[in-house]
């Protein structure tokens, strides 16, 4: 099922799904990626390569209480080379579950190359040096054809639901007068934002889940795969043959805004709407710019937790940079084209915030 929906996403959607966003174009040459035939880290020979991400919870403190695991990553004492000078770091014997089922299903999607930045980022490469792949990793999960998420673990132990380890949720089904009969489970929408899933709980996986052109969400109830134009899933078979061609209808609707075609609207179009004006064929809020977009994208991000505090600006700087050409440069947070909007901003009703950071100014949500 998973194969297919690749192929009808390729076959279907064309550009749409496959061309790279704002991102794309900082890729890193010779981007180091896990070559799970030969279960070796190498680096890509060509810039346009064609790999996988895994997006997932490190989650160190509860596995080492969990398993009495400790991270296992890549340091520049375990870089090998081969007889001709290429790099080939052999993988370690043993690897958290969740990298392992990775690894598993890229091989079985017919993929040979994975990224998972425990292993493909030197961790102890000098700060400047590891800050260069950070502030990257908007463009190798921008550039992957397909991002992995594994949703629901606690830990970079836990496994992938429906892979290794069965899913806490199955469909029970009925029979009632002869219907068959099952609960649906929840809805992409329902479980996009929420918080039941620990993966949308981590501040560092947001950029992963905006970024991403294509996702495959696994998570305790079923996999859901989220491309630029549909939205699938396992218990309900809805893949359509074609996009939508109605006039109302958006190109890349699922795709984050600045990766998202601009809708131009026609004169055509413009004199339809005066005709009929409850068509939407024009965008109303356009004259806001990216400004709703911003607001959308930090109201999700801080209701999210960082292992650091001290990551907090770093941890969606990717994600932000996207939105430059029409914010401008970012004020500890604050775009400047929309800065005194930006200064209007609030903590949830009934919730106590405490300053987190002393050295960011009191007005920017990112001290808080």
């Amino acid at each position: 099922l998973l194969k297919k929906w690749l192929r009808l996403c390729e076959d279907w959607h064309g550009d749409v799904c496959e061309q790279d966003g704002v991102s794309g174009q900082n890729l890193p040459t010779k981007l180091r990626l896990i070559d799970v035939e030969e279960r070796t880290i190498v680096k890509a020979l060509t810039a346009r390569v064609q790999y996988l991400t895994l997006s997932y919870v490190w989650g160190e403190d509860d596995m080492l209480r969990e398993t009495g695991m400790t991270p296992v990553v890549t340091n520049r004492a375990d870089i090998r080379f081969s007889p001709t000078g290429e790099e080939l770091t052999a993988l370690p014997d043993h690897l958290p579950q969740t990298i392992e089922d990775a690894i598993s299903l890229t091989l079985t999607l017919g993929f040979r190359y994975l990224w998972v930045d425990a292993l493909c980022i030197i961790q102890d490469d000098p700060t400047e040096t590891k800050n260069l792949h950070l502030e990257r990793m908007d463009a190798i999960y921008n550039c992957s054809t397909l991002t992995i998420a594994a949703a629901s673990g606690l830990h970079a132990d836990s496994g992938i639901p429906g892979i290794s380890v069965p899913r806490k949720h199955s469909p029970r089904p009925e029979i009632i007068q002869g219907m068959h009969l099952a609960a649906m489970s929840p809805s992409f929408t329902e479980l996009e934002n929420s918080q039941s899933l620990i993966w949308n709980t981590r501040g560092w996986t947001f950029q992963e889940k905006i970024l991403a052109k294509r996702i495959l969400l696994f998570t305790d109830y079923q996999v859901y795969y989220r491309c630029s134009e549909s939205v699938w899933t396992e218990e309900i078979v809805n893949e359509t043959k074609r996009l939508s061609r109605s006039i109302e209808s958006r190109p890349g609707k699922y795709r984050w805004a600045a990766d998202r075609p601009r809708h131009n609207v026609s004169g055509k179009l413009l004199l339809l709407k005066m005709i009929v004006p409850q068509l939407h064929v024009d965008d109303q809020w356009n004259y806001l710019g990216r400004f709703p977009d911003y607001a959308a994208a930090i109201r999700e991000y801080t209701q999210r937790t960082l292992t650091n505090p001290n990551d907090i600006l770093i941890a969606i700087s990717d994600v932000l940079k996207t939105l430059k050409p029409d914010t401008g440069q970012f004020i500890y947070g604050l775009p400047k084209a929309y800065f005194a909007q930006s200064l209007l901003w609030y903590s949830e009703p009934g919730k106590r915030h405490i300053r987190s950071d002393p050295n960011l100014p009191s007005w920017t949500w990112a001290a808080w």
